[in-house]
Order: C-alpha cells, then sequence, then structure tokens
C-alpha cells in the first residue's frame, strides 16, 4: 500500500511540471540535434514499456542537455517522470554520436543512469542502463 501512495505522489509531482509547455515550444523539424523528440522506451530486463519525448537544448559549455519526459505503467496507473541528463555529442559523418550520465534521485529510475545513442536522418536510437535497469529508446523528430 507504501507503494501505491508513493505511485500517486509521483503522478501528481508529474502533471505539474512546465514540459508539456517546454515541448510544444520546442524547435520542430530543425537540423541538428536541437528540438523535440519524441517516441518509446523499452525495458530489456522487465519487458516494460512507456512513451518517451524528449527536448535537446545546447548548453554554453558546448554541450547539449537531454529533457526526457517518460511514461510508465504500474497495473491501471500510468504516471510520468522527468530527468535531465547532460549529454556530449560528437558528428559522425552525418550522424550524430551522444554520451550522457547522471544521478538520478527518482524511485523508479534512481541510481546512476548512462546511455549511448546513436542519431542520424531523424532518429533517434539509444541503448540505456541504470542501478536497476537496462533497455533501449527510439525516438523521432517531431515535424
Amino acid at each position: 500500500m507504501k507503494r501505491l501512495g508513493i505511485l500517486a505522489l509521483l503522478f501528481v509531482a508529474g502533471c505539474g511540471t512546465t514540459f508539456d509547455r517546454d515541448w510544444e515550444s520546442a524547435p520542430k523539424a530543425a537540423g541538428g540535434l536541437e528540438g523535440a523528440w519524441d517516441g518509446t522506451w523499452l525495458s530489456d530486463d522487465s519487458g516494460h514499456t512507456g512513451s518517451l519525448r524528449c527536448i535537446i537544448t545546447r548548453r554554453e559549455d558546448r554541450g547539449f542537455d537531454a529533457r526526457y519526459f517518460a511514461t510508465y505503467g504500474w497495473f491501471l496507473f500510468w504516471f510520468g517522470f522527468e530527468y535531465t541528463i547532460p549529454t556530449t555529442a560528437v558528428a559522425d559523418g552525418n550522424a550524430w554520436l551522444l554520451r550522457g550520465s547522471a544521478m538520478l534521485d527518482s524511485w523508479i529510475a534512481g541510481g546512476l543512469y548512462e546511455y549511448e545513442a546513436r542519431v542520424e536522418q531523424g532518429e533517434y536510437v539509444a541503448s540505456y542502463r541504470s542501478s536497476f535497469d537496462r533497455g533501449i529508446f527510439r525516438m523521432k523528430r517531431v515535424r
């Protein structure tokens, strides 16, 4: 029962974010990495899946921030959580190779989170691993 209360709190906290507004105003169909991305994540460990949206922005130090909003379902309950990962990007011909890591304090996806991605022709494919999970996410540039 305690977990149900925590999940409800996470859902309510996720609803109050500014992510939706920021995602709607993020550049669409832009070149390069910056802007809005939309797709799904899939856990290799549990088979769980959900929707995933991302806003990539350039930092002043020439790096990027990848701000994610992921949904997660548990029985009849669906909730979302948001996290930002500092990201490095290296050009590889017409593609970008991304890498990032951060310590997340979320109950669902807490601990060290790391990912590597390849972005090419409007498709963003990444493998991720964390203290509790590993898997893949796939996104496309929002048009």
